[in-house]
This record gives C-alpha cells, sequence and structure tokens, in this order.
C-alpha cells in the first residue's frame, strides 16, 4: 500500500499529458490538485481514462522536407555531448567483393538542435573531411582523427572544418580516396586502408599505434599487395589481432594487435573456401566473443554466401590458421544477406553474435539455432550540468535547462554525460523511487544501465566500467576532471516512469518517462537513427521532437491539445491567473489514468491519496 504523492507534472501551454496511472492489482482514491501557473485564464479538463494512453500518443507526428540523403544501407550512429552539435558517423565499410577498388566517397554529417528556434539542421561537412573519421573521448572531450589526412580535431573544429590539433601528412593516400579504419577491441591500435585493387602495391595501409593519441601523430605506412581488402576487423581473444579478408577468399591473421608491417600483418592465412565447399566466398566482418569461462570462446566469421563459420579459442589457440579448426556453422538470420550488414560484434551474454543491418540488431547464443532481434537506432547524448533554479536550489539541468522531464524509447540507448565540473559532488543515478535513496525504500535502479569512469587507457574505452550504482559512486570524485558517462540501454519491462537523483543531496532530480516505440509506419523505429527533444525554458517541458531517419526524412512531432472521449471526462474548470482547481475522493481502478489538458498557459499539477 502506497499513499501520499501519487504524482506531480508541468502541464504546458495547450499539452496534455498523463499524470498518474494506477498500479496494476490496485486501486485509488485521490485528491487532484490544478494551478493555473500562467498569467492568463485558460480552461483545465481532467480526464480519468482506461485507454492506457503514453506520452507518444499526445503529440502531432508530421513528415518534414529531407534534409539530407544518404544510401538507405548505411547506418549511422551519433557522437557528441549533447544535442546542439552532434556528428553522424559512418558504421558501413562498403565492402567491395567484385575486386574493382570502386566505392563511393562518404561524407560525415552534422546534426545540430536550436532549442531557442525549435529547429533542427542537418549538413554534409566539408568535402575535405571525406572518409571514414575515428572519434574518441578523451580528456572530457570528443577528438575526432580524420582518416582522410591523419589529422586530430577536437569535435568542434571537425565539425566546423577548423584546426587541427596537431597535424600529420595523408599516410600517401589520395585526398579523394575513401580511407576505411580498423581498430582493435581494447587497446589503441588502428589500421587505415583503402579498399580497392593492389595494383603493384597501389593500397595502402597506415598502422597508427595510437588513435586516440591527440598530441602526435603516430602512424607507419606500408602497400599492401595480397589482394583487395573486402574487409578488416580487430577481434580479442586471448590476445588483440587483426583479420583481413581479401576479395579472391583468403583471410590473413596478424601476429599480434599492434602490427607495424605486412608482414605482421599477414603473419597466417587460409582459405574460406577449404573451410567448407557450402560456405566459400570472402570475409565481411567478424568478431570473437568471450565464452561462460574468461580466456575462451567463439570466433565468429560472416561471410558473403551469407553464412558463418566459427572456430573455438582458448589459452592455446588464440586464433587458428588451421582450415579443421573452422566449422560451417549457420546461415544468417531468414532475409538477411551480407549486403544488409554494417557491422559485426559481440554482445553481452556469453558466445552472443550479433549481426546489425541498418534496421535491426540480430543475436544468437545458440550458432543460430534461434535468432531474437532488436530495432537498430543511434545513441543519444544528453549532457548533464547543475545548477541553481529561482529558489536557489541546486538541480540537474540536461543540455543547458532545468528540464522537468526526459522521454525514453523503450529499446534505444542514451548516454548521460556527468563529467562536468557542476557535477563533481553530485553523482547522477536512476530510481524508480521519487528522490531515490531519499525517499522511504528508494534505491537505486541499474538494470541496462552502466556506468563509464576516467579517460581511455591500453585497456578499454574508460578507465573503469561498472554495472552497480555502488562502485560508481564510489568511484566517482576519483574521475573528476575525466570522461565520465552514464549510459541506459532501456529494458522492454523498464517502468513508465524513472526519477534521477543525486547520490548525496537530495532534490536534485527530474522525471524520465518511459514509452514504446510506436509500431506503425513511419515511426516504427525500424530506421530511426535519433530523436533529439526541444524544452521550454520556463517550464523544462518537452515542446517538440525531431525524429532523424537513416534514410534522411526528419520528422516532427509537436505536444497538441489531444481530444479525449468525452465519457472519460471527470471535470472541466476555467481558471485565472493563480487560481486553484481542487477535486477531492476520486476512485480510479486498476490501469486507469488521470490525464490533465488545458487551452491555456502551463498549468501544475499534483495528485494525492492512497493505493490500495
Amino acid at each position: 500500500m502506497a499513499n501520499g504523492l501519487l504524482g506531480k507534472k508541468v502541464v504546458g501551454s495547450r499539452d496534455t499529458e498523463v499524470v498518474y496511472t494506477v498500479p496494476a492489482s490496485r486501486t485509488a482514491t485521490m485528491n487532484v490538485n490544478i494551478v493555473n501557473n500562467g498569467s492568463e485564464t485558460g480552461n483545465v479538463f481532467l480526464y480519468v481514462s482506461d485507454k492506457d494512453y503514453q506520452a507518444i500518443d499526445f503529440e502531432d507526428y508530421k513528415p518534414l522536407d529531407d534534409s539530407w540523403t544518404l544510401d538507405a544501407e548505411d547506418y549511422l550512429d551519433v557522437v557528441g555531448f549533447d544535442q546542439s552539435s552532434l556528428m553522424a558517423t559512418l558504421k558501413n565499410t562498403s565492402r567491395d567483393v567484385t575486386n574493382t577498388g570502386t566505392v563511393d566517397v562518404e561524407l560525415t554529417r552534422k546534426i545540430s538542435v536550436d532549442n531557442a528556434a525549435g529547429t533542427m539542421t542537418v549538413e554534409a561537412l566539408n568535402a575535405a573531411q571525406n572518409g571514414m573519421p575515428l572519434p574518441f573521448l578523451d580528456d572530457t572531450d570528443w577528438y575526432v582523427r580524420s582518416a582522410n589526412n591523419g589529422s586530430t580535431y577536437t569535435l568542434a573544429n571537425f565539425l566546423s572544418n577548423g584546426s587541427a590539433q596537431t597535424t600529420a601528412n595523408t599516410w600517401g593516400q589520395d585526398a579523394t580516396d575513401n580511407n576505411r579504419w580498423a581498430t582493435n577491441v581494447d587497446g589503441k591500435t588502428g589500421l587505415c586502408y583503402v579498399n580497392g585493387t593492389p595494383a603493384s602495391g597501389s593500397t595502402t595501409v597506415s598502422f597508427i599505434a595510437d588513435y586516440r593519441r591527440k598530441d602526435a601523430a603516430i602512424y607507419t605506412n606500408t602497400n599492401w599487395a595480397a589482394g583487395a581488402i573486402s574487409s578488416c576487423v580487430g577481434i580479442k581473444t586471448t590476445g588483440e589481432y587483426f583479420l583481413t579478408g581479401v576479395v579472391f577468399g583468403t583471410v590473413y591473421i596478424s601476429s599480434d594487435g599492434n602490427p607495424t608491417t605486412t608482414t605482421m600483418l599477414q603473419n597466417s592465412q587460409f582459405s574460406l573456401s577449404a573451410v567448407s565447399a557450402a560456405a566459400g566466398g570472402i570475409m565481411v566482418g567478424a568478431t570473437a566473443c568471450e565464452g561462460g569461462s574468461a580466456g575462451s570462446g567463439y570466433i565468429y566469421m560472416a561471410l558473403s554466401s551469407d553464412k558463418v563459420i566459427y572456430s573455438t579459442y582458448d589459452s592455446n589457440t588464440a586464433v587458428s590458421s588451421t582450415t579443421s579448426d573452422w566449422e560451417y556453422a549457420f546461415d544468417f538470420p531468414s532475409g538477411v544477406t551480407w549486403e544488409d550488414l554494417v557491422d559485426v560484434r559481440c554482445g553481452s551474454a556469453a558466445n552472443e553474435l550479433l549481426l546489425v543491418t541498418d534496421k535491426k540488431v540480430y543475436r544468437t547464443v545458440d550458432l543460430g539455432v534461434t535468432w531474437t532481434n532488436t530495432p537498430n537506432a543511434g545513441t543519444m547524448p544528453y549532457k548533464i550540468t547543475v545548477a541553481a533554479d529561482a529558489a536557489g536550489a541546486n538541480k540537474y539541468n540536461v543540455n543547458g535547462i532545468l528540464a522537468g522531464e526526459v522521454e525514453l524509447i523503450r529499446g534505444r540507448t542514451y548516454r548521460f554525460y556527468v563529467h562536468d565540473s557542476t557535477v563533481n559532488t553530485h553523482p547522477f543515478l536512476f530510481s524508480t523511487t521519487e528522490n531515490g535513496t531519499h525517499a522511504t525504500g528508494g534505491a537505486a535502479y541499474d538494470t541496462g544501465v552502466t556506468y563509464y569512469l576516467g579517460d581511455p587507457d591500453d585497456d578499454g574505452d574508460t578507465t573503469q566500467k561498472y554495472d552497480t550504482a555502488s562502485d560508481y559512486t564510489t568511484n566517482f570524485a576519483t574521475y573528476n576532471g575525466q570522461v565520465r558517462f552514464v549510459e541506459v540501454v532501456v529494458a522492454s519491462d523498464a517502468p513508465d516512469t524513472l526519477y534521477t537523483y543525486c547520490h548525496t543531496h537530495s532534490g536534485m532530480g527530474f522525471t524520465v518517462n518511459v514509452a514504446d516505440a510506436p509500431t506503425t509506419a513511419p515511426n516504427d523505429d525500424e530506421t530511426i537513427m535519433v530523436a533529439a527533444s526541444i524544452w521550454a525554458t520556463a517550464s523544462g517541458d518537452v515542446t517538440k521532437k525531431f525524429d532523424l531517419f537513416k534514410n534522411g526524412e526528419t520528422y516532427s512531432r509537436e505536444k497538441r491539445f489531444f481530444e479525449l472521449p468525452e465519457v472519460d471526462l471527470y471535470d472541466k474548470a476555467g481558471l485565472g491567473s493563480g487560481a486553484l482547481l481542487e477535486r477531492t475522493a476520486i476512485m480510479a481502478s486498476s490501469g486507469e489514468q488521470i490525464i490533465v489538458k488545458t487551452s491555456g498557459e502551463n498549468v501544475v499539477v499534483r495528485v494525492h491519496g492512497i493505493e490500495e
């Protein structure tokens, strides 16, 4: 049984909001207070509904003009700290299986959201920034190493075509080449190469000893004359290695994860056709996934025959070049071909293989006997800072605004960056209870939450990676002045409402609405890259959202004065500025919702009562 405050919300001008939902198998008796916080008189409508609405239902959804163009098979993620300046990154390797050496020059895109103007802009970067950029976090900033010229830029300068942090030469590669990156899994080593026919060694491969080093250019050039590269990936077994496939079906295995010559890169080799005539083709991607015990697992290799071969690894055999150690294992998921693949990587479960397409991520843990899939969307960043509100109390701000609420969609991934100096004494957490551990029975919510602390080192993306709030809060201050972020993969069973809170101080958090993505086109969550929000500064309420799709289409969702069924109307009143509407002893059953809409300015709603 719960009693006291059951829900509260600011309902913006000409807006409709779900304020409270009665939990399953409960009934509730409530008092509802609604205050007109604006300067003008307006009508307020109070509904008790059994229709199971979400916040997303109270939004107009309309297409805007296509703001950019990109081939549909190209998958993009986003890089940046907040919505004001993002970079879309290309994950597709444009694999060349024809030995023609022809690939299209690709340009990254800049995405920017102007909160004051309520607009989103997507534009191509300067043509000189072609090729696949390699972004990395360090020293509380994003940096970008250019595949085109080897230089390292701050993200801001890369987006604006500004000066490089450090300047390198072109690594012997022409500025019009569509250069490609392959990086190892844990360390800083990377390769930069150009797809194409060798033509007496015309394909140049550059070995980058430290691709996350921003103060120097460290590289070695060599000519690759073993055939046109189809795909090159870094994998981690008992050590780090590069697997390089070429168009006539041979795969080369490096001697380690830090090659500096082609001899080291081509340490051993084997023929795919010798593994299985049914497999054949060329390598279009590979990954190594740890098994149930440390130091052992499977190496998966995806082929252009739409099949996967695998080999086990352990402390005795890290990567085998013996064809009999590799087996034809399983087919791609139904309807997926090698041309659909944009990435091959590991999941979080033991031996979990992920085949990533532009629309979905396919998962298997039983060598392709069963496949599951989830939508493939970009990672949305939010920058968290701390500032005093009008009453002088410290509150979390989102992208520079005192946000009343943030909406997350189940199945998508979000990053909350908490490295700003104003957050140094305010560890940022989630809870299913308002005010978290400062409230009775409150606890941190860790489902799908991973905590990253510290600048990157040789062993990973950040110095520390934690799965529990206790480890994160214990070590939080140790990494003041370094990279810190909380990554949330929103679970399919995540509650409809979460709350953020400060581990140390009470009353700093905001509400997080959790919603299912619509299942009907066009917003079917299969081709969406990112959703950006516009906040009203005065109320902290989201007033507009932009959905950016991977084919370049942009859709706008705006809050609206939603028409609800009259049968659900409980009360209606005209409220003058500062006036109060109070209704007592409202009874509602399991699943019923308290919904408020206003035709005027902002109103503040509070629901008190008892759940039984």
